[in-house]
């Protein structure tokens, strides 16, 4: 296989039977970065539904939450010479409920004004709100609530949807109790999430690591569902200082609402890994799909070696530590019940002694989905299962092979921050980092035992899926594989291919489900389950035709292999050539990838992708040997004429117009990047492309370049595509470098936006497009 084997197990030493006293690496240093205020800052991200993050400046500043913003709840405590601390999470007692206006079938301001949206009851949903000081309305879709900061205007939506206008006064929550270390610095980086804090009297640091073993090219650790949370306590002051630690997982990491019942129970390991595991009582493994739908089957485990643990209520169970550094005797026996009830929660507790000198501990953080995805009615387990059959088994080796996976992921992160600092200054790279991070955590690999799908003689194959994270859940949307293949392109293109592999054997009716269309499909169902039909299809022929052409074509110039699409698939993919062709150089009205805006026809920037994409299969075919469709390439010059003639625009300085028909107009052609990215020799002349970006710069509002003249808002992986266009650096940076402003300078508390006003630097949708893996675009420029 190209790139790597993916079962690595090169320097790595497998867990045997006993607690090993593990030699602990440095950490990395992410020297060369600026200083970076994520608007929201990583901290376990494994896949799709593995995903923890802090909406604020630092730890200590808001609760542990998904991606989507429900409450996760994790807690850590440390106790310095008998005075407790937070260094983790934030408990804030909500005050009480208030008055409302009750508007069923209405919504208010959809889309916007958003502060923020968690899975909680319709009464829980109103004391958040009154706890909030903006807030003036909330929306109950489903189990979601939102809350907004306007209670205008209000609109007719689905019979599922409830406003509430808020009619009384706000009621101020009651803080934490417990104070806050000092944090002095964090550092995002594509692997893992540094923070340094110290205590207000000086007298001791905490180091806090939160690793992911998102390691490109070890499928088996990059499967495997285990993160690293890593605790390094030394004195400041040169004295002694007795230290004892504290960290907590609760019930809500393993339940999609908070009503759902859990059970738990201790767990250990033949190696001395210990501690518990929660999840839901009814396990309806692969029970449910969509995007704001967490996880409610499989089991968390938090875990570590030589310490002590208990599962229970966790009021209980941090007063217990705050108070004298221990756990509960008794075992909490109440179950099942439900988050919402005395909230479950496993904790670890480490007594680090008298700490003068550094002194490190580490918890282990996992998941076990039991099936991770279905597949047209065959579920698939992750990936980590051929190897370790059970979680203990991952627990022991995971905690044994720590140094090694913390060599080999500190080696990526130096890797990918050093690279990206040279291709693109340090406000690049910050982006690139957190870019990488956010990219494969919406990835899942898994094994795929089904013998048809197979290489001969193999007892199956590894394949790789992703979730339309936040914009509606969608599993392998093409335009959204599209603008995240550039990182996979740079980091693996193999993950690349066990993405496409199974839309392409949809695709030729390899299933149990037939497909019809004589183009790509946009998608293959709804994460996690793969069911979608020909009818289904989001209808965006042009779009992911194009977005398939102009993958497989990156893969063939970066990774020199076809073998994967030839000959299998070839004659499908003649086939959506040959529509592709007749559908140019005049693009239907149709949608394209930014659906959002609307429908268009005769849209220049969808036609110069189809025009490219043409180009790049006739690329393929020459790389195939196949010369009955090599004419393909006169057709995409001849088009690429057409298209010049169509969309030119001379005023104020020569540009092209968003559509062939729509004087006085601009878009910014993203799409153009790929003709670069390919190393193609047309089909566009290097005039039109300086023109653009000349153009692009004209329009530059403080956080960039509005997407088309219709607009303010811009997405992130298209103006850093457009970035990528300019023939110098001074360009690049000048059209690069509002991204990092904005994702800086937002106030706008969300995991990395794809979508933000120019103007002001806020989100344009603030409960969408967020976390998605499109971000995965800026690594375009580390393809030129």
């Amino acid at each position: 296989m190209a790139h790597g084997a993916h079962f690595t197990t090169s320097g790595f030493v497998l867990a045997c039977c006993f607690a090993v006293a593990v030699a602990l690496p440095a950490a990395s240093s992410g020297s060369g970065l600026p200083p970076f205020r994520p608007a929201a800052i990583p901290l376990i991200t494994t896949d799709p539904y593995i995903q923890t993050w802090v909406r604020a400046d630092n730890t200590t500043g808001d609760e542990v939450r998904h991606w989507d913003g429900s409450a996760k709840e994790m807690r850590g405590l440390v106790r310095i010479d008998g005075q407790t601390f937070r260094f983790l999470g934030r408990i804030q007692t909500p005050g009480k409920p208030g008055p409302f206006k009750s508007l069923p079938g209405h919504d208010v301001s959809p889309g916007s004004h958003d502060i923020s949206n968690s899975h909680v009851s319709v009464e829980q949903c109103n004391i958040l709100c009154y706890a909030e000081p903006q807030c003036q309305a909330y929306i109950m879709h489903g189990a979601q609530c939102y809350l907004k900061s306007t209670a205008t205007p209000v609109v007719s939506a689905s019979k599922d949807v409830t406003a509430y206008i808020v009619t009384g006064q706000h009621h101020p929550p009651v803080p934490d109790p417990i104070p806050a270390l000092v944090q002095d610095s964090v550092v995002v980086l594509p692997t893992r999430t540094e923070f340094v804090m110290r205590d207000p009297a000086n007298r001791l640091q905490l180091k806090l690591t939160f690793l992911s073993s998102l390691l490109d090219h070890d499928y088996n650790r990059l499967s495997r569902p285990v993160s690293y949370i890593w605790h390094r306590v030394t004195s400041l002051d040169g004295k002694a200082h007795s230290v004892q630690l504290y960290l907590d997982a609760s019930a809500n990491h393993a339940v999609n609402t908070v009503d759902e019942p859990v059970v738990w129970e201790s767990v250990s390991t033949p190696g001395g890994v210990a501690g518990g595991r929660i999840g839901s009582a009814a396990q309806n493994v692969l029970g449910s799909k969509g995007d704001r739908v967490n996880i409610d089957w499989g089991y968390l485990y938090l875990t570590a070696a030589a310490s002590s643990s208990r599962t229970g209520g966790a009021t209980k169970q941090q007063a217990s530590f705050a108070a004298n550094g221990t756990l509960p005797t008794t075992p909490d026996t109440r179950m099942p019940r439900p988050p919402s009830d005395d909230l479950p929660s496993i904790a670890i507790v480490k007594d680090l002694g008298d700490v003068m000198t550094e002194v490190s501990h580490i918890v282990l953080y996992s998941y076990d989905d039991i099936f991770s995805v279905e597949y047209y009615g065959t579920p698939f387990q992750a990936l980590w299962k051929k190897t370790w059959p059970t979680m203990e088994a991952a627990l022991d080796a995971a905690y044994v092979e720590f140094p090694a996976v913390s060599k080999s992921a500190g080696a990526v992160d130096d890797k990918v921050v050093k690279e990206t600092l040279a291709a693109g200054g340090d406000k690049y790279a910050a982006i690139a980092a957190l870019a990488y991070r956010q990219t494969l955590a919406a990835t899942k690999l898994v094994w795929n035992n089904e013998s048809k799908f197979a290489p001969d003689g193999a007892d199956g194959v590894v394949w790789n899926f992703l979730k339309e994270i936040s914009t509606n859940g969608d599993m392998q949307t093409m335009d959204v594989v599209f603008p995240a293949s550039p990182m996979l392109l740079y980091s693996n293109p193999d993950l690349l291919k066990r993405l496409l592999i199974p839309v392409l054997a949809f695709a030729n009716n390899e299933t149990n489900t037939p497909f019809s269309n004589p183009f790509s499909p946009h998608q293959i169902g709804t994460y996690p389950i793969a069911d979608a039909t020909t009818k289904s299809q989001e209808p965006m022929p042009m779009e992911n035709t194009g977005n398939m052409f102009l993958m497989l074509a990156g893969i063939a110039s970066v990774d020199k292999d076809t073998s994967f699409f030839y000959p299998r698939y070839w004659p499908l993919l003649k086939t959506w050539a040959a529509y592709l062709n007749a559908s140019l150089p005049y693009p239907a009205d149709q949608l394209c990838t930014d659906d959002f805006t609307g429908r268009l026809a005769n849209n220049s920037n969808l036609a110069a992708k189809g025009i490219v994409a043409l180009s790049a299969f006739a690329n393929l075919c020459h790389t195939v040997g196949d010369a009955s469709c090599t004419s393909y390439e006169q057709d995409a010059e001849r088009f690429a004429g057409t298209w010049q003639q169509e969309a030119l625009e001379k005023h104020p300085t020569p540009h092209y117009k968003i559509a062939y028909n729509v004087p006085n107009s601009y878009s910014v052609k993203y799409n153009l990047v790929w003709q670069k990215l390919l190393g193609l020799n047309g089909p566009f002349p290097q005039h039109v492309i300086d023109d653009e970006v000349a153009y692009y710069l004209k329009m530059e509002n403080n956080y960039g370049t509005p997407l088309d003249f219709r607009h303010t808002y811009q997405k992130l992986d298209w103006l850093s595509w457009a970035a990528v266009l300019g023939s110098s650096e001074t360009d690049f940076n000048a059209l690069f470098d509002p991204i990092f402003l904005q994702a800086n300078n937002t106030s706008c508390r969300v995991p990395l936006t794809d979508l933000f006003d120019t103007v002001s630097a806020d989100c344009s949708r603030p409960s969408a497009f967020i976390a998605r893996p499109v971000v995965g675009g800026v690594f375009a420029k580390m393809l030129v």
